[in-house]
């Protein structure tokens, strides 16, 4: 008994001594073994407080049962903002452009004695183009307004025989502007199949070779109108860029040329395809 006495008070004894092992309520006295044994202080760790997740209660939609009771069961459905474009074709624009043209037509030669009819007159080149105006859409159809100025020339020639004679013609179109009016569909939100109806004019100049195989001097006619008919798309490929892609047609009264001997009546008429880049802004 004596025995067992001493034993309990030796275990009491050594679990009241705080140990480097003891429990939580001991850790305070970590700091004093680890010191007593490395000789130095213990690095305090740095806790990083855990976030906090906010907790979310699910949106319902305002929906009753027939009994005028609120259903709260179904969650709302929230539908994602569609994207697109924020300028939608609207609004004055300018530009580029680069065509194909081809200046075809007949002339009719009178001189005191002869007549020549329906002698042709042709021509291939390029042309270039500046152009500002103003597009409107409306749901799903659009119209524009626009001025354009074409500064390069177009020269027809005509080679003939008269009298034994070659006879040369050359006919100069040049410094080319207009104004076109545009109506179409759109068949995509962005792509708009239009018609198009203007007015252009331009500066036509006419030299030929005469009896004596020398060039004459340039005869200069005023500035001549034509209506222009046409077709086309355009279609916006970014936020603020559209290009264009359309046939024009022009069709030039009679011009007349007249020389001391000779008098030249020409009719041409102009065939345009036209690729243009515009900025809207």
């Amino acid at each position: 008994m004596k025995k067992f006495s001493i034993m309990t008070v030796l275990v009491f004894a050594a679990s009241m001594y705080p140990t480097e092992t003891s429990h939580a309520y001991a850790a305070p006295h970590k700091k004093h073994f680890q010191k007593k044994r490395t000789g130095k202080a213990p690095v305090k760790k740095a806790y990083r407080k855990k976030a906090s997740k906010t907790q979310y209660s699910p949106q319902y939609c305002n929906m009753k049962n027939d009994d005028n009771t609120a259903f709260n069961t179904v969650p709302v459905q929230v539908m994602p903002m569609e994207t697109g474009p924020m300028n939608n074709g609207s609004g004055f624009y300018f530009g580029l452009g680069v065509s194909a043209k081809h200046l075809s037509g007949d002339h009719n030669l009178i001189t005191p004695a002869d007549k020549i009819n329906h002698s042709g007159l042709s021509a291939t080149g390029l042309g270039g183009e500046v152009h500002v105006g103003y597009a409107h859409k409306f749901d799903s159809w659009g119209a524009s307004a626009e001025a354009y100025f074409d500064p390069l020339s177009l020269m027809a020639k005509n080679d003939f025989q008269f009298n034994n004679q070659l006879q040369q013609y050359r006919l100069k179109m040049k410094n080319t502007y207009g104004i076109a009016l545009r109506l179409g569909y759109h068949v995509s939100p962005t792509t708009l199949i239009f018609g198009r109806l203007g007015v252009e004019s331009t500066k036509m100049e006419l030299r030929f070779k005469d009896a004596s195989n020398v060039m004459s001097p340039v005869q200069k006619s005023k500035n001549q109108y034509a209506p222009t008919l046409g077709f086309g798309v355009r279609d916006m490929f970014s936020e603020n860029w559209a290009y264009t892609i359309e046939y024009v047609y022009s069709m030039y009264s009679n011009q007349t040329f007249t020389s001391a001997t000779t008098t030249t009546r020409v009719r041409p008429s102009g065939h345009a395809l036209k690729f243009s880049v515009s900025r809207i802004i």
